[in-house]
Order: C-alpha cells, then structure tokens, then sequence
C-alpha cells in the first residue's frame, strides 16, 4: 500500500493565515515517523489573547465544542480535506457554511507547549487513514514579479537580484559568451640605416646622421 502524498495538490493551496498578521510560527510542523508516535501535528502561531482566529479557506463546520479541557473548531473542506484551530472559544456551530477569512472563534491563551498565546492549526485527511499535513503548505501561492533590468541594459543588479531567482521562477541564467580581444596586426619591420655619415669625436668613431626606414 502506498503511502500518501505529502505535498498536497494544487487545488487545495487556496488557505490563507487563520490570523490577522503579525502570526510568528513559533514551533513548526513535525510529522512523526509513524501515526502512533509523537510528533507536532500542526503549527503554533503567536497572537494576543482573545485574537479573532480565521477560516484559512471555504468549507462547513465539522466540529465545534470542548475535546478534553480545550475547545477546537474543525473545518471540513473539498478534497478530503481538515483544518482545526485551537485552543478557541466557537463562534459558529456544526453544519454551518464559511468562506475564507469568516471569524470561527476567538483564541484562548493556555495551549500546551507555548509559553505565550498561541493558535494551534492543524490539517489532515481524515479518510482512508488518519494523515497529517503541514497546513503551511496549503497557504496560497504568491505570484513570482520579475526584476527590473539595469538602466544600462544589463540583467537585474546583484543588490536586487537574489542568487536563487533563476530557480524559483523556472528560469535559467544565461551566461554571456567572453569576446576575444581584436586580433593586433603585427608587420615585421626590418630597419636600415640610411645616409650615414662616419665622423671622429675625441678618439672614437661614431656614425651621425642617421636615419631609420621601415623594408616591408
């Protein structure tokens, strides 16, 4: 039997943050190595007590009440597909139709594990085995914007342009071919000497008037 994916498909990268930012990720997504062992099913995102927690996408109600000492609201989306979000006081109840960004709660402090108030946001595929999904993964993809060229005609400037551009919007660097410096002429030039003239200076000979012309 196949495990499943653990990227999800594309369709379902529609979820926006369950809150209004700043959201710090104070602890990320842990996958355990099998279903049975621990692991951190989701993420805490830090926010202030009482803060308005979000549907991250359209869906219905699944669940919304008190598991144990805490209370959870559950999202049921297409593609079998679930979000939780707590610890949260419900502002909705089972069966009901929301949209992305419809309040579903407001967010109670005292989540294990967060020293501050913290969202805990979980998603997973219910059937046909219980798989958590890292629901950072579900936040919609933003769209990748070009660089500016360089006013002299150049590429994007290396204080703008990051090293990785080229692999996250899918294109290849192109490395400009090196020119060969212009070849120099070079023509053998034997010298002569014309009109030459022997003269005695003190008691050396010496040659004066003397002129050089290039033989081709």
């Amino acid at each position: 039997m196949t495990s499943p994916s653990r990227t999800p498909p594309r369709a379902f990268r529609r979820h926006a943050w369950p809150l209004a930012p700043p959201h710090p990720v104070l602890r990320a997504f842990e996958r355990p190595p099998t279903p049975y062992l621990a692991g951190h099913r989701g993420v805490d995102l830090g926010a202030a007590p009482d803060a308005v927690v979000l549907a991250s996408a359209d869906g219905t109600v699944h669940f919304a009440g008190t598991v144990g000492r805490r209370q959870v609201v559950s999202l049921a989306h297409a593609g079998n597909l679930r979000t939780t979000y707590e610890p949260v006081t419900p502002l909705v109840s089972r069966g009901q139709r929301v949209t992305r960004g419809t309040p579903v709660g407001t967010l109670d402090p005292g989540h294990e594990g967060c020293r501050t108030t913290c969202l805990h946001w979980a998603a997973l595929r219910p059937t046909p085995h219980r798989h958590y999904l890292d629901p950072l993964s579900l936040l919609a993809r933003t769209r990748v914007r070009l660089l500016p060229t360089d006013p002299h005609g150049g590429s994007p400037t290396a204080h703008h342009a990051p090293r990785d551009l080229p692999h996250r919007t899918g294109l290849r660097r192109k490395t400009p071919a090196a020119r060969a410096p212009p070849a120099r002429l070079r023509v053998p030039v034997r010298r002569s000497v014309v009109g030459a003239r022997p003269a005695v200076v003190g008691s050396r000979p010496v040659v004066v008037g003397v002129r050089l012309r290039a033989v081709r």
